[in-house]
This record gives structure tokens, C-alpha cells and sequence, in this order.
């Protein structure tokens, strides 16, 4: 631990982050989608607007529950090598989203702060985690 110990408080921190951004959608998921997909319950119909809500519901209910298992995962495990690799390939993954959703902003409709937001915060999981494993 005396080696590994900057980067699991890293991940454990970061967990903790993601945990709490992902909360406010379980309570209030009318303002979560209209920060994501503005004007997107405007125009839909009751029905498509009720489902909306109900998905932004479940999935921030998963994501608070994903990040605060990966924090105690991080905890526990004897050796960070395998959870640095999939740390490290979820980040790179999401900026490969985040760009896509950028680019393709116009279509999709997608709020370009929010998109900025979780690709430079993907971005410096990812590097300061390649770079802590590195260090291993």
C-alpha cells in the first residue's frame, strides 16, 4: 500500500465524485435530462416524457451504485493491474463517446457543456490513471 496508496485514494476519490454527480438524477430527473437534451421533455409526448424520466431515474440509480462499488473495490483488491486496465479502457471509451457526441452535436441535440464536461474529466481519469499504473 505504501506504493499504490496515491492512486487508490485517486480512484476512490474519483468514484466518490462520479457517485455524487450521479445522485441529483435519482430525485430530479426532469433537470438531468433537460441538462443533457434540452427542450426534450417540451416536445414529447406524455408518454415518451414519462419513459424519459424513468430511464434517466434508473440509469443514475446505476451509476451511483457502479461508482460507489468501484470505490470499494478499489479498497479491496490486492492488486490494481486489472482495474487500471479497465479503468483506464471505460475512460477511453467515454472520450471516444464524448467526441462522437460532440461532432454529431447538430443531430443529437446534446448539450455542448455537458459533453466538454465528461470528456475532460474522462480525459484526466484517464491519464492520471495510465500514468499512477505506469508508476506501479
Amino acid at each position: 500500500m505504501d506504493t499504490i496508496a496515491p492512486l487508490v485514494y485517486f480512484l476512490v476519490g474519483v468514484s466518490g465524485f462520479f457517485a455524487i454527480m450521479s445522485a441529483p438524477g435519482i430525485c430530479m430527473a426532469e433537470k438531468m435530462i433537460d441538462g443533457y437534451l434540452p427542450s426534450a421533455l417540451r416536445v414529447a409526448d406524455k408518454y415518451a416524457g414519462a419513459q424519459m424520466k424513468f430511464y434517466m431515474a434508473f440509469q443514475s440509480r446505476e451509476q451511483f451504485l457502479f461508482w460507489i462499488l468501484l470505490a470499494a473495490l478499489v479498497v479491496m483488491t490486492p492488486d490494481l493491474t486489472s482495474l487500471c486496465i479497465y479503468v483506464c479502457a471505460m475512460a477511453a471509451y467515454f472520450i471516444g463517446l464524448c467526441i462522437h457526441a460532440i461532432t454529431n452535436q447538430s443531430a443529437y441535440g446534446f448539450a455542448l457543456p455537458g459533453m466538454l464536461f465528461w470528456m475532460i474529466c474522462m480525459c484526466v481519469i484517464f491519464g492520471a490513471t495510465l500514468m499512477g499504473f505506469l508508476l506501479l
